[in-house]
């Protein structure tokens, strides 16, 4: 529905098809918009189903760099992880004190790597891709059964509870937490975001979606305190600008929204003034989402 409260159909009023270059992408266009241009009423879904099998691969590494370069030996392999997830220490020293069990490896950083397939393919896949990535990390181990596989994933799913642990007293703060930057320049972003934490005395636990790039910084403050709440508001601040120095994006995932608009100059440059076109066509009285995504 548009800001006029007229109705279209994207992607073709009768269509059915699994793909389509017919027309501008409008799907794509207002699905980016973040509801500033339309609001979708019906949807259409594209259902995938579970792979019937899957294996897990523990890797921990000395160096932020190895885990780049162990990535980089996989595509060179042409294995495409189904999952790549990045613990930094402090994601992994938090996970030690609330999971001790998992035994996660020591070091700068710790990779979780799922192949997928049927139960034949996982079981060469595994074993393949656990021998390439030996060559950087210091020490691998797999899993290929179902509970021991959920027993692994529970523990990185458990962040949250394992940083409030490891930092009494604070709490997460969601500010700053979705910054995505070219592999190449993780280390890098990882590093000087660290320094900036230690600078302000902000505590800080890093991880990621390492297959695309996604950083996350969970920021931890004690809201009751003023001091600490502004110092991490500038910390949320310079990792948002670290992101688009090194040729990143401030949202990886979650959008844009109120909070991210002041950057979008700085991401977009000019193409900036293009989205407030479209959004002043599209919706000249500003009634669709108002103050979110474009900026001042």
């Amino acid at each position: 529905m548009l800001a006029d409260g007229s109705v279209i159909t994207t992607g073709g009023v009768h269509s059915k098809a699994l793909k389509s270059s017919s027309g501008i992408d409008l799907t794509k266009l207002f699905v980016g918009s973040e509801g500033t241009l339309g609001i979708f009423t019906r949807l259409r879904l594209r259902v995938q189903p579970r792979p019937p099998a899957r294996a897990v691969i523990l890797a921990g590494y000395r160096a932020l760099e190895d885990t780049v370069a162990s990535l980089d030996d996989l595509f060179e392999a042409g294995i495409l992880p189904s999952t790549a997830e990045l613990l930094d220490k402090s994601a992994v020293d938090a996970l030690q004190l609330w999971r001790p069990e998992l035994e996660l490896p020591e070091g700068e950083a710790v990779l979780f790597i799922e192949v997928e397939g049927t139960p034949e393919q996982v079981a060469a896949n595994v074993r393949y891709t656990d021998g390439i990535v030996r060559k950087r990390a210091t020490v691998t181990r797999f899993a290929e059964d179902e509970k021991e596989i959920t027993r692994l994933w529970a523990g990185r799913s458990g962040l949250a509870a394992a940083t409030a642990l490891a930092h009494p007293g604070k709490h997460r703060i969601f500010a700053g937490e979705d910054l995505a930057v070219p592999l190449s320049e993780i280390p890098q972003t990882v590093r000087r975001a660290r320094e900036m934490g230690a600078e302000l005395g902000i505590a800080v636990v890093f991880y990621g979606h390492f297959g695309d790039g996604n950083v996350h910084s969970a920021i931890l403050v004690d809201p009751d305190d003023p001091d600490e709440v502004r110092r991490a508001d500038e910390l949320a601040d310079r990792l948002h600008k670290l992101a688009i120095e090194v040729g990143g994006t401030v949202t990886g995932e979650h959008g844009t929204g109120a909070v991210r608009a002041r950057y979008m100059r700085a991401e977009h440059g000019d193409a900036l003034d293009v989205m407030k076109r479209i959004k002043d066509v599209m919706d000249p009285k500003g009634l669709l989402n108002p103050g979110k995504l474009y900026g001042p």
